[in-house]
């Protein structure tokens, strides 16, 4: 004889809600410091060298890209980070980010540095 239990709604409620909560920003990229920005450098396969300093709470993303400077919004994703402001894209985990720009095919980028600098 088989035996199945049945879970109330309310209690499965709690459940899968508790697996919907947003993903943080690597720890790697926060700031532990308000004063302190962090900076990660990153070189991409097509050659071009993003700087990207994260804000104190993570919600944006200064980019800096051959010179020119764009700030981009954090997106909710499962896993890692993503961050746009809907021409440029930048989604990664770890020491390693997928950049594009528009439609152009993404461009696997890898972690050089970190810096830190006073404000």
């Amino acid at each position: 004889m088989k035996c199945f239990v049945v879970l109330p709604s309310f209690l499965a409620l709690p459940l899968l809600l508790a697996s919907c909560t947003e993903s943080p920003v690597p720890e790697s990229t926060l700031n532990t410091t308000s004063d302190v920005k962090a900076e990660q450098i990153y070189r991409c396969d097509r050659g071009a060298e993003l700087a990207l300093t994260f804000s104190d709470d993570g919600e944006q993303l200064n980019l800096v890209v051959e010179g020119q400077s764009m700030s981009l919004t954090r997106q909710v994703v499962a896993s890692g980070f993503h961050y746009t402001n809907g021409h440029y894209d930048i989604r990664g985990k770890g020491d390693e980010l997928m950049y594009s720009v528009g439609r152009m095919a993404p461009t696997k980028c890898m972690a050089l540095t970190v810096l830190a600098e006073e404000a």
